[in-house]
């Protein structure tokens, strides 16, 4: 048997060696199809299955505040409540990583992106110290006590050359000494990330008011994420349903602070990788439609194959050879065609995760391992092994059927029908059917992003140079110091060489709004859950908006004498004052605070509609389904000089041709504070540009995977034509004998080409029209259909 085989495999080679085109062909549509679906089904399974980098990562969840108009941050005190009462969670860790803080006492100071942890954070996540130690429970208890902090490994190699003795030592953050008890391992994955910010130094949550010039850690002050593992045994609905009753008690305990307030429990795995699941999934779709069409075409060519040598099949049949010979000799044949495809696959697959691995960590996110892994390697072999049994089994199963007297008695003819029509007509019309779900999914992607990205923004993006400033520490605790440095700054900015304009924005970074409050008319009953709308705080300067390209349609700008001594004032944007006033009358009214005992604001001014969050986004869209840019708005415009928060974003707009503008910024900072670094400096479009990055590529690769399709449609339907002409030509040339005109020609070969297509293109727009309303009727609400007349 096995020299038999042996045999039966170097004949294959000599026949694939013979027709290298066809095989040529076979291989690397094989090749293509095997190798997306071993970097798709790589990246799937990272997204998807594979555990998050934790100890017992299956039991973490995260847990978010939920209120009856969107999600947020939890309150120090609900941690505490959480941790206390909730019986389901065996321990529980609060965190938070945003802004920035200067490393001083240096000749300049190095902006450092901090994070703020309870203890327990380290030890949930599975953080380990390689010098010195992580956080204690004292450390995070009394604030009285010594401030003391983390490094990162990276921080501690960049800034301190890995020097031992920085452990026990202090060093100066925002001008104020903290005591270094520990580097945190490099390799640790910090949930920060979730955000877009990893930390490069710790510090406990105790330290937020100090460091950041934070409220302390009071209901009112909502800036933590909750990360948690539940008890063995537990599940997620359970802790869900602990987790919604303490939010009842807690409404009920402070009605002044959580009306209508829930909480919400999610696995990790989906807070760290829900958002990547449904483009994930699209392209696995893509991938195996490009396998099943690339399958399809590769068993199209080897019938053709079977077509052609019914001949030499006969004639082995008369010598001797039994149908089981023949269904061996070409099942090898086949095999080894698509063994070798599916090498080639293998090995493509292997260097195109390779490839979407490090793009991924550097685009990404590096909390997602996408690399290919043993088990993604194993479903890759056998979905190669998979679509070789099935491309070998219809050749195969023709040789057993071949008819002996009908290939003896055509010799080296063909007939005009030949055998396997039907099966290669059926192929070419399932992958366009396919192709064509492909290309309109496709075509309909890249409608969304051109009119995402043309999508005008309500303020203009060019030449706008964006960073941050942190204005925390004891300097900046008294009353005014903010306002004045922020006006000082603006100022010298102002008259600074090529710039044209500075604005003041902030605390979120202009294009990227997250800064949320909750307001309501004065007068408008507040004991309901959904009486406040949510919207996006900015403070500005005067003339801010207009040096944006925001016009104020009604009312006025804010202007210098809006000071902190002064009544709150506040423009609001059209679609909030449309919410709020639906006749039309906000000027003038009232805004009252979701958070008791915080001061009333007049409105004094509408503007129009920007859009200040970024235009796409994944979470939103997991969320949902919906993309963030293009939803309305609703803003919400104050002064500066009457909340003077510790983190202010500019933009500096630079005249057309200057350079160095940013060097000349860092010295008017310096000049004002030798403490205060800029951070996070880019132009604003290029900051856009990168936050669509990720959702653009992921559509590219859908196109692509639909061009690709299509190019396998169209060489399957290639095949088919080209083998019925070349099988008819004997009936062509007879028919031109007796008089038929290029015409009559043209339409019979065009007639047996379209045939499959028409059938293959009927399929997909019947699929396409079909799924709507299977979506609708998915998601018909059965108490709501029952009530239907």
């Amino acid at each position: 048997m096995v020299r038999r085989l042996f045999s039966e495999l170097r004949a294959a080679l000599r026949g694939l060696a013979r027709h290298r085109g066809s095989a040529a062909t076979a291989i690397v549509t094989l090749a293509l199809g095997i190798g997306s679906n071993t970097a798709i089904l790589s990246a799937v399974r990272g997204v998807v299955f594979r555990a998050l980098p934790y100890p017992e990562s299956d039991r973490l969840i995260h847990v978010s505040a939920s209120w009856p108009k969107g999600l947020g941050n939890i309150s120090f005190p609900d941690h505490a409540a959480i941790s206390e009462r909730v019986r389901s969670i065996e321990k529980t860790a609060t965190y938070v990583s945003r802004g920035s803080v200067a490393l001083t006492g240096r000749s300049m100071p190095v902006n450092l992106n901090p994070g703020f942890v309870t203890p327990e954070y380290f030890d949930l996540l599975g953080g380990r110290a390689v010098k010195g130690r992580l956080f204690a429970e004292a450390d995070d208890a009394d604030a009285s006590g010594t401030a003391v902090a983390v490094l990162r490994e990276g921080v501690w190699e960049r800034e301190f050359g890995r020097d031992a003795r920085v452990i026990g030592s202090t060093i100066q953050v925002n001008g104020a000494p903290h005591l270094v008890v520990g580097v945190l391992s490099r390799d640790f994955r910090d949930l920060g990330l979730v955000e877009g910010q990893a930390p490069d130094i710790y510090f406990p949550t105790l330290l937020l008011p100090s460091l950041m010039g934070q409220p302390p850690r009071t209901e009112v002050f909502r800036l933590f994420w909750e990360v948690a593992r539940l008890k063995p045994g537990v599940t997620l609905d359970a802790a869900q349903a602990e987790l919604s009753g303490l939010a009842r008690q807690l409404e009920t305990e402070r009605p002044g602070t959580h009306k209508g307030f829930g909480l919400r429990a999610r696995t990790l795995s989906n807070r760290v990788r829900g958002s990547f699941t449904m483009p994930a999934l699209l392209l696995l779709a893509g991938s195996l439609f490009i396998l099943l069409i690339g399958g399809a075409n590769v068993a199209s060519l080897l019938l053709v194959r079977m077509t052609e040598r019914q001949s030499e099949m006969a004639l082995r049949t008369s010598l001797g050879a039994s149908g089981r010979d023949l269904f061996i000799q070409l099942f090898v044949e086949t095999v080894t065609l698509c063994g070798a495809g599916g090498a080639l696959g293998l090995a493509l697959g292997y260097g195109l995760s390779r490839l979407l691995s490090v793009w991924v960590a550097s685009n990404a996110s590096s909390l997602l391992d996408v690399g290919l892994d043993a088990q993604s390697f194993a479903a890759a072999i056998g979905l190669a092994v998979l679509a070789a049994a099935g491309v070998a089994s219809f050749p195969s199963r023709a040789a057993r059927d071949t008819d002996l007297r009908a290939g003896l008695a055509r010799g080296g003819r063909t007939d005009v029908a030949g055998a396997g029509d039907l099966t290669r007509h059926v192929f070419i019309a399932t992958e366009l059917a396919f192709a064509i779900l492909l290309l309109v999914g496709a075509g309909l992607m890249l409608r969304s992003f051109e009119r995402l990205t043309t999508t005008p923004l309500g303020f203009d993006t060019s030449r706008l140079l964006t960073f941050r400033m942190d204005l925390a520490g004891a300097r900046y605790q008294a009353g005014g110091a903010r306002s004045q440095l922020v006006s000082s700054f603006i100022e010298r900015a102002t008259g600074a060489p090529g710039i044209e304009s500075a604005t003041i924005w902030g605390p979120s970074m202009l294009g990227n709004a997250t800064w949320v409050i909750n307001v309501t008319p004065e007068g408008r009953p507040v004991d309901r859950p959904d009486a406040f709308t949510p919207v996006f705080r900015h403070a500005i300067n005067p003339g801010g908006l207009g040096n944006l390209g925001i016009q104020i349609v009604v009312g006025r700008d804010v202007e210098m004498t809006d000071t902190a001594d002064r009544p709150l004032v506040a423009i609001v944007s059209e679609s909030a004052a449309l919410e709020m006033w639906p006749n039309g009358d906000a000027l003038g009214k009232q805004l009252v605070r979701a958070t008791a005992g915080q001061p009333k604001m007049t409105v004094i001014g509408i503007a129009r509609d920007a859009r200040h969050r970024q235009r796409y986004s994944l979470q939103d869209i997991a969320d949902s389904g919906l993309i963030a840019g293009l939803r309305p708005q609703r803003d919400i415009y104050q002064p500066y000089a009457q909340r003077p928060n510790n983190a202010v974003t500019f933009g500096i707009r630079v005249r057309s041709g200057t350079s160095g503008a940013a060097t000349s910024l860092q010295a008017i900072a310096a000049s004002l504070d030798p403490n205060l670094a800029l951070s996070d400096m880019r132009y604003l479009d290029d900051r856009i540009a990168a936050q669509e990055q990720i959702p653009k590529a992921l559509a590219g690769l859908l196109v692509a995977s639909a061009l690709l399709a299509a190019l396998l449609a169209a060489v399957g339907i290639y095949g088919v034509v080209s083998n019925s002409v070349g099988r008819r030509i004997r009936e062509i040339g007879l028919r031109v004998a007796l008089g038929a005109d290029r015409v009559r020609i043209l339409r019979l070969v065009l007639g047996r080409g379209l045939a499959p297509v028409a059938a293959g293109a009927l399929a997909g727009i019947a699929i396409l029209a079909t799924i709507v309303p299977a979506r609708r009727a998915l998601s018909v609400d059965p108490s709501v259909a029952l009530r239907a007349e």
